[in-house]
């Protein structure tokens, strides 16, 4: 070491010094004399950075260390918080300056301890209030904290007029003078004057300090208010003399004007306020649950839904059964009750009775008897107009041995006759006919038979079969017969009267007859008259759908010809529907309205032409203005044409907004001449300027697929846009290429294609975030190129390598390195509580395999074999480890099953677990007696109490809430519902196996089954629930039933009150009940019963107003 002929030594480089220089002194490594501050604030220019300070610690005696200067900025500052928030910059406060009347700070000069002392400003008693943003007190505001009373000085006051006390608003007003109070009002009237409702949660002291008993009712007397017993006092009624009171609507008593008890008769009226008999009913009257009438006397319709019980029958004159059916007869069904049926009726017109079916066992008589059906008598049945019999032959016999029958006998059996035994009637003896007999098929009489051998005629009803020709000498005249081929040949048949024609059908009625009356030939529905060999020619009425035919079904035409006009007229002739003038016009009417005529040049027609369709084969030409009202279609093909050789002197307006277009694709307008064009679209295939081309609205680029818009300017937001997968082109090659796509998600693209290189130039670079408010990266010139996350740094570029940034906080900065599937990473970071600058430097190799990585204390790294390195974990076998300064400890309350894989909490009763983590079943359970505690002060416990053998959830302070976004429920273990807490539809309280007892409704609450007093009683019928003031009881509504009785005329004679009031009061529920007596009412008004008129001084000087009565007692 060089010496110096002054004798000092040079100083030691920092970074030479040895690690003894404490224990072995050397001239060249000592401190030098730090001599005296050459200024006040100490040394001047100090360069900024991190500064230190020398310590040493007691147990290293000779030692010092160099140590960060705490406080930030400035050295020994300190850091402010308020309620947790930091107040300006951490650790830059060096001065603290205590404001306001309730602090006060206190400290002896040079002194180490400054005392901050916090008390309200003033008197012991004064109220703190906010003055000028700080404490004040006043002497006129005093609070006693012994006897709890608030004395106000000069009054209270909310508002800006009068010495008031309120909430929102005034409600209790002091005046001077009579020293009223008012509440809800500002000019008292009386020593207390209340405007607007009042609850008491004490009791009334009348003028004799008496509160009064249960029951009673507080009265005006002679002195003053005065409590006294609910039978001592009498209301008036409502209504008119005689009316039964009744609770109306607007909660007053009133009287009822249709039911009346008339107290001269003893007589109760309904509907009749003169009631004749003790209970007197006008109108229809409604009687349910049943009704026991000793002797009943009804007059009119009384109408009953139950049952009427007459033991001893009743009488009546008439009596109506609604559910009976006019006409059926009534007999007795299930238990008695009065039935009928449809199928057993009477008659009266006819005096009959119809039954659908009778069974009648012996004999009966009748005078008349009609059946509709089947009626079995024995072994004959007699079945609507047929008598057959079970079993063999219907024998008809009569004492005097003839059977007569005052109608025809119609026999309906088929049978031929072909000899004298057979054939559908067969008689054993002579058959004797007083007239004409009929036969209708063939007459075989065996021996001779002489036809009106004494004179008359002889009529066949059936054929007559001559055996050769049949000559008859006369006329031939048949009044009515029946031919199949009738030839008169030679000369002429005349038919005389009516002639009928038939079809080839068998049974068919006639086909067409000659009516001799109407002197018409008449053919009937679905008949014929044909003309032409072949029928072509037919003329018939259908009579299914009523309409008449004239058909030509041959090959030639048909024609309706006349030697004049011809008219088609309605059946009576009175309307035209056609006319066809001989030679002229064709005119067709409607409604008798000619509408329609045809011309030489043509066809006219009258009033209003409507068509759906007109189809013209030639040329339309319209003389003057045509008006085509309503839609209009030219043409019906884009092959049709539509030749414009006018103006139009109109505006062209499409029919709907946005939807069809003039010329298309394929069809284009060659030029358009217009002065301008205003639209919010305008799409042009080639559009050549050769001047200026000015947009002042939205523009339109579309691309070659010709669907949609890929490019467009908005003049809205003052931008050119482009769509999804619209490209902005830059270069003779399109090199350069700027879009956003919509692929894989969608992302944006700058892209440069060509061979050249994509160039972003500017002094500083930033790419930032869609609002430009957050920086992504910065690249700043020709410094450094700075990464953000979330808007902080966290990579840096600088001359000598990169710098990894924390998050500003209270973590790091690392760097971390991926697998090759990008699955796993591994990083490496600086320490979160970092407090210098270190380096390190890292290893010259690879190292072995196994090797660990140890610094030699200057950050040197190097690598050495794990076998170096000796590790013990600390405490028992299963317990797990943690830091125990700088070596490893067991936490003996703490451990783990490796078997199991769970993890056990022990508390103070070592060996048992109080809880533990069973990765089985995925639980955290705690045992017995051991507490799941939450808040810094262990607000709330859960646990399982062995004593009680409870599980209980308690909160030590506060509340507990339990929150649910819909519904919260408490259930037993088997899953039954103990309560159920809904957001919505009322929540339910349920009592011994869910039964639903207590619910909350939209107006108030809901509750299954009996309310218990304090008694544990439900209270019986009629009885009210009462409060005693701390507790409830179920009473007698006669006692208690009416706590206050109001009486009062409203505005009489200015005021409510009065005590001529004629009005009885009688406790009709719990609680106040007011009698109110309207000005309109009969009651209005006072009573004085008296010698002297009332107004007199004798009488009272009393002011009387309508309504009043004085009763003059003077003999």
């Amino acid at each position: 070491m060089p010496k110096y002929l002054s004798g000092r030594v040079k100083r030691t480089p920092q970074n030479r010094l040895s690690d003894d220089r404490y224990q072995y002194l050397g001239l060249d490594q000592a401190e030098p004399n730090m001599g005296d501050p050459p200024t006040v604030s100490g040394t001047p220019g100090i360069p900024v950075g991190q500064q230190y300070q020398l310590v040493s610690v007691l147990s290293n005696p000779g030692e010092r260390y160099w140590k960060p200067v705490g406080g930030g900025l400035i050295p020994g500052s300190i850091s402010v918080y308020d309620e947790g928030s930091l107040v300006g910059s951490i650790s830059s406060i060096t001065q603290l300056d205590f404001v306001g009347n309730a602090i006060e700070v206190n400290a002896v000069a040079l002194g180490i301890t400054a005392t901050i002392t916090v008390k309200p400003p003033g008197n012991n008693g004064n109220v703190l209030y906010k003055d000028s943003d700080d404490f004040a007190t006043s002497s006129n505001l005093i609070f006693n904290g012994t006897v709890g009373i608030l004395t106000v000085g000069k009054g209270l006051e909310v508002g800006d007029t009068g010495l008031k006390v309120g909430v929102g608003g005034t409600f209790l007003t002091v005046t001077s003078g009579i020293g009223s109070v008012g509440i809800g009002i500002t000019l008292p009237t009386q020593e207390f004057d209340l405007s607007g409702d009042a609850r008491l949660r004490g009791t009334i002291y009348d003028f004799n300090n008496d509160p009064g008993a249960q029951g009673n009712i507080l009265t005006k007397g002679a002195s003053g208010l005065e409590w006294n017993s609910n039978n001592s006092v009498k209301t008036g009624a409502g209504g008119t003399i005689y009316d039964v009171q009744y609770h109306n609507t607007a909660g007053l008593v009133d009287g009822a004007p249709n039911f009346v008890y008339r107290s001269d008769t003893s007589r109760v009226g309904i509907g009749s306020t003169q009631p004749k008999v003790l209970l007197d009913v006008v109108g229809i009257s409604s009687l349910r649950g049943g009704v026991f009438i000793d002797e009943p006397y009804i007059t009119g319709v009384s109408t009953f839904t139950g049952q009427i019980l007459a033991t001893n029958g009743i009488v009546a004159n008439t009596a109506r059964i609604s559910d009976l059916t006019e006409t059926r007869v009534v007999f007795s069904g299930p238990s008695g009750e009065l039935v009928d049926d449809a199928d057993f009726s009477y008659n009266a017109t006819s005096d009959t009775l119809d039954l659908t079916n009778v069974v009648i066992s012996g004999q009966t008589q009748a005078q008349d008897l009609k059946v509709i059906g089947v009626s079995t008598l024995g072994n004959v049945k007699v079945d609507t107009n047929t008598i057959t019999t079970n079993s063999g032959a219907l024998t008809l016999n009569a004492a005097s041995g003839s059977i007569q029958s005052n109608a025809g006998i119609f026999i309906n059996v088929t049978t031929d006759s072909t000899s004298k035994d057979s054939g559908a009637l067969t008689v054993d003896g002579g058959l004797g006919v007083e007239k004409n007999v009929n036969i209708g098929a063939k007459l075989s009489v065996v021996g001779v038979t002489t036809l009106a051998s004494a004179g008359g005629i002889t009529t066949t009803g059936g054929d007559l079969y001559v055996g050769n020709d049949l000559f008859v000498k006369g006329d031939f005249s048949v009044e009515q017969g029946i031919f199949q081929k009738l030839l008169v040949n030679p000369g002429v048949s005349t038919f005389k009267g009516d002639v009928e024609f038939f079809s080839d059908y068998v049974g068919a009625a006639k086909s067409a007859y000659w009516d001799e009356s109407a002197n018409s030939l008449n053919l009937v529905s679905g008949t014929k008259l044909n003309l032409g060999s072949s029928n072509e020619l037919a003329i018939y009425y259908n009579g299914y759908n009523g309409n008449s035919y004239i058909t030509e079904s041959g090959t030639g035409n048909l024609y309706i010809q006349s030697s004049n006009s011809m008219y088609l007229q309605n059946a009576g002739g009175t309307k035209n529907y056609a006319i066809f003038n001989d030679g002229k016009s064709v005119d067709l009417y409607n409604d008798n309205l000619k509408k329609f005529s045809t011309s030489a040049i043509g066809a006219t027609i009258f009033g209003q032409l409507d068509a759906e369709t007109a189809v013209l084969t030639s040329t339309l030409t319209v003389d003057g203005t045509s008006n085509l009202k309503g839609n209009v279609n030219l043409g019906d093909a884009v092959t049709d044409n539509v030749i414009f050789n006018a103006k139009v002197n109109s505006t062209v307006l499409p029919n709907t907004d946005s939807t069809y277009d003039l010329g298309s694709s394929a069809l284009r307008w060659r030029e358009i001449y217009a002065d301008k064009f205003i639209g919010l679209d305008l799409l042009l295939t080639d559009l050549v300027v050769t001047g200026i081309a000015t947009f002042k609205d939205d523009v339109e680029f579309w691309g070659n697929s010709g669907v949609a818009k890929s490019a467009y300017w908005d003049k809205s937001d003052d931008s050119f846009k482009f769509v999804d997968d619209a490209q902005l082109k830059f270069g003779d090659s399109n090199d350069l290429k700027i879009y956003h796509t919509t692929a894989s998600g969608g992302y944006s693209v700058i892209s440069e294609d060509g061979t050249g290189q994509l160039v972003i130039g500017g002094n500083i670079i930033e790419l930032k975030n869609e609002a430009l408010n957050q920086t992504l990266a910065s690249f700043n010139g020709s410094s450094s190129v700075d990464l953000y996350f979330n808007n902080s740094k966290r990579f840096e570029t600088f001359d000598k390598g990169i710098g990894v940034y924390g998050n500003g906080s209270s973590v790091g900065g690392g760097v971390s390195f991926y697998n090759g599937p990008n699955t796993y990473h591994t990083k490496i970071k600086a320490l979160d509580g970092l407090s210098a600058n270190y380096t390190l430097t890292l290893p010259p190799d690879d190292g072995d395999s196994g090797d660990l990585l140890k610094s030699d204390g200057s950050g040197n790294l190097d690598w050495i074999p794990q076998s170096s390195i000796q590790a013990q974990p600390g405490g028992s076998d299963t317990e797990l480890q943690y830091n125990d300064g700088g070596n490893f400890g067991g936490i003996p309350k703490l451990t783990y099953n490796d078997s199991n894989s769970n993890l056990y909490l022990t508390g103070n009763n070592v060996g048992v677990a109080s809880a533990y983590w069973n990765s089985s079943s995925n639980e955290f359970i705690f045992n017995d007696d051991a507490y799941l505690k939450f808040g810094t002060d262990e607000d709330l416990e859960i646990y399982h109490d062995t004593a009680s053998d409870q599980s209980i959830i308690k909160a030590t302070s506060k509340i507990i809430s339990i929150m649910s976004g819909n519904a919260v429920e408490i259930e037993d273990e088997t899953g039954v519902n103990i309560a159920q807490f809904k957001k919505t539809g009322g929540s339910i309280l349920y009592h011994d196996g869910g039964l639903q007892k207590f619910t909350t409704t939209s107006d108030g609450v809901k509750i299954t089954g009996g309310l218990q007093d304090k008694d544990s009683e439900l209270g019986t019928a009629g009885q009210v629930l009462a409060s005693t003031g701390t507790e409830l009881n179920w009473v007698d509504a006669a006692i208690g039933s009416v706590v206050t009785v109001d009486v009062k005329q409203d505005n009489y004679c200015a005021v409510d009150d009065s005590v001529f009031n004629p009005i009885t009061v009688t406790p009709t529920s719990v609680g106040v009940t007011t009698v109110s007596i309207a000005t309109t009412s009969n009651a209005y008004g006072r009573k004085f019963v008296q010698d002297d008129d009332p107004t007199s001084v004798a009488g009272g000087s009393y002011t009387v107003c309508n309504g009043d009565i004085w009763y003059d007692t003077t003999p």
